[in-house]
C-alpha cells in the first residue's frame, strides 16, 4: 500500500464528509438525543480528591451516524474510491479479515462487513477530527497526525504502549516522580481519568466507585506486542497478557508501597496506553485498552471510597531500596512477595496467616530441612531482627512472635475448635504487646522482606545460623 495515495483519498473523502456534516448536522442533532454519545464520562472531584464519573446523554455529538444515515456520503465519488483502493489491498484485508480473507459463513454477510469495514475509517477519523481539533475545517498538519495513528495500526510489526496502573485508596503531594528510566509515578490528567473509566474488560467486574479511587499511578514505559492481525491488540484487553509484567514489576511495587507505609492499596485496572496507534476512537477519549481485575481488599467494596486517602510524599521512594526490588531477585524472595501481597488482600486473617507463614518459609526454611521448623524459623527471624533491628518489636518478642503465628497456623491446619483458633488470633502476654497474629506477621514479613533485599548474603540461611551461634558464645 502506498500510504501518500491511501492519505490523498482519504483527505477527499474526509473533506466531502465534514461538508456534509456542516450542511446537515443540526437538523439532524436537534431533536433526537440518541444521535450523542450516552456514554460519555462527565468528570467532577469529590471531597476525598477522588474523581466522580457520571453519564452524560448530550454532552458530544456522535456523527458516526449522521454520515451513515442513508446512502449520501456512502455513494461519493471520493467516498467510493477509498473504499476501493483499501479493499484493494492484499495486507489491508488480511489483516482485517475483509475480502478473501473474511471467517464470516455467508457472501451477504462478506459484503456488508466489508462495505462498512471500509467506510469505517472516514466516519471515525471524521469525528475523531472534530472533537480534537474544534473544527470542521481541514487541515493537513492535524488531520496527518490522525492518519498516521490510524495507519500505524495495520501497517507496523510491533504496536508500542505504555503499562498505566492506577494506585487504589492513597494519593500523593506530587504530580510525576520518575522511580528509574522505565518507572515512574504520575498523576493522571482529566483526560486520562474521564478515558479509564468508559471501559472494563469482561473477564473481572471490579466495582466502579474503586475503579474511580485513584489519583496516581504507576507508569511502565515502552512495552510492545507483535502486530500481525486486527486480533493482536484485543489481547491488551485480557489481564493475563500482562503476567509476566505483574511478576517483574507490578506486585514488586504494590508490594515496595506496603513494606514502606502498612497501608493497604490495590489496583482494579492494567491499562496500555498506545504509543502513536489507535485500534478505535470515541469523541476525544484517549484510545485505551483496558483490562480489569480485582486486586485490592474486598472491604475497599464497602463505601471505602468516602474516606480520604493517606497521603505520602516522594520521600519513600527517593531511596536505594526501591531498585532493589526491581532487579531481578531470587525466586524465594518473590515467593515471599507475592505471598506478602495476598495476605493484605485476602477476606479472612486465616488465609492471611497461612500466606505469612508460606513466605516466612521461603526465605528462612531450606527446602530440605523437614525438622524443627518452627523453632528454626522462629531463630532466624530473630537473629536477622537483632542485626537489624525492627520498631516495636525487640528480637526476642519477633521470636515469641513468630512461635504464637506458627500456632495459629497449626490451629488452623489441623481443625482446631474455634476456641483455641480465637485464641491464636491475638498475640498476647506478658512479653508481647497487644497485637494480633496477622499484624504481627506482616511486620516482621516486610521488614524481612527489606533487610534480605538490601542485604542478600542473608539469603542463606547457614549466615543465620552462624550469628545465631556467636551471639550464644557472646552471652
Amino acid at each position: 500500500m502506498k500510504l501518500d495515495e491511501l492519505y490523498n483519498k482519504l483527505k477527499a473523502a474526509v473533506i466531502d464528509g465534514l461538508k456534509y456534516v456542516v450542511e446537515n448536522e443540526e437538523e439532524y442533532f436537534r431533536y433526537n438525543l440518541s444521535n450523542y454519545y450516552n456514554e460519555y464520562p462527565d468528570l467532577r472531584y469529590q471531597d476525598t480528591g477522588y474523581p466522580y464519573f457520571s453519564k452524560s446523554a448530550y454532552s458530544k455529538r456522535n456523527y458516526f451516524g449522521l454520515l451513515i444515515k442513508d446512502d449520501t456520503c456512502k455513494n461519493l465519488k471520493s467516498w467510493v474510491e477509498f473504499q476501493e483502493y483499501l479493499l484493494s489491498d492484499d495486507d489491508y484485508c488480511k489483516f482485517f479479515f475483509l475480502g478473501k480473507y473474511s471467517e464470516l459463513e455467508t457472501e451477504e454477510h462478506k459484503i456488508f462487513w466489508d462495505s462498512l469495514f471500509s467506510m469505517h475509517p472516514i466516519t471515525e477519523l471524521i469525528d475523531r477530527y472534530i472533537h480534537i481539533y474544534s473544527t470542521k475545517e481541514f487541515d493537513d498538519d492535524n488531520f496527518k497526525i490522525l492518519f498516521a495513528e490510524w495507519t500505524n495500526y495495520f501497517t507496523q510489526s510491533k504496536l508500542h504502549f505504555d503499562i498505566v496502573i492506577p494506585i487504589l485508596m492513597v494519593t500523593f503531594d506530587f504530580d510525576s516522580l520518575e522511580i528509574t528510566s522505565l518507572v515512574s509515578i504520575e498523576r493522571m490528567s482529566d483526560i486520562v481519568q474521564k478515558s479509564r473509566n468508559t471501559k472494563t474488560s469482561t473477564n473481572s467486574s471490579p466495582h466502579q466507585n474503586v475503579i474511580s479511587s485513584a489519583t496516581h499511578a504507576f507508569v511502565l514505559k515502552n512495552y510492545s506486542i507483535e502486530n500481525e492481525t486486527s486480533k493482536s491488540s484485543s489481547n491488551l484487553y485480557e489481564i493475563s497478557c500482562y503476567s509476566t509484567v505483574i511478576v517483574e514489576y507490578i506486585d514488586k511495587l504494590f508490594a515496595y508501597l506496603r513494606t514502606q507505609t502498612s497501608i493497604n492499596t490495590g489496583y482494579s485496572q492494567i491499562i496500555a496506553k498506545p504509543i502513536n496507534w489507535a485500534s478505535s476512537y470515541s469523541a476525544d477519549l484517549l484510545p485505551l485498552a483496558i483490562a480489569t481485575t480485582k486486586a485490592y481488599p474486598d472491604y475497599f467494596e464497602d463505601f471505602y471510597w468516602n474516606y480520604l486517602p493517606n497521603k505520602f510524599s516522594s520521600e519513600i521512594f527517593l531511596n536505594e531500596q526501591i531498585q532493589k526490588y526491581l532487579t531481578p531477585i531470587q525466586r524465594n524472595i518473590q515467593i515471599a512477595i507475592d505471598r506478602l501481597n495476598k495476605a493484605f488482600l485476602r477476606r479472612h486473617i486465616d488465609d492471611s496467616i497461612l500466606d505469612i507463614t508460606i513466605a516466612l518459609e521461603a526465605i528462612f526454611i531450606e527446602s530440605s530441612e523437614n525438622t524443627e521448623v518452627t523453632h528454626k524459623l522462629s531463630s532466624r527471624a530473630a537473629i536477622l531482627c537483632k542485626l537489624f533491628p525492627i520498631d516495636f518489636l525487640t528480637p526476642y518478642q519477633v521470636f515469641k512472635a513468630c512461635k504464637k503465628i506458627y500456632s495459629f497456623r497449626s490451629a488452623i491446619v489441623h481443625s482446631k475448635e474455634k476456641k483455641e483458633l480465637d485464641k491464636s488470633r491475638n498475640i498476647k502476654s506478658d512479653i508481647l504487646p497487644d497485637i494480633t497474629s496477622v499484624e504481627a506477621g506482616l511486620n516482621i514479613l516486610s521488614h524481612s522482606i527489606n533487610i534480605l533485599l538490601a542485604n542478600p548474603q542473608f539469603l542463606n540461611v547457614e549466615e543465620l545460623d552462624r550469628n545465631i551461634f556467636n551471639e550464644i558464645a557472646q552471652s
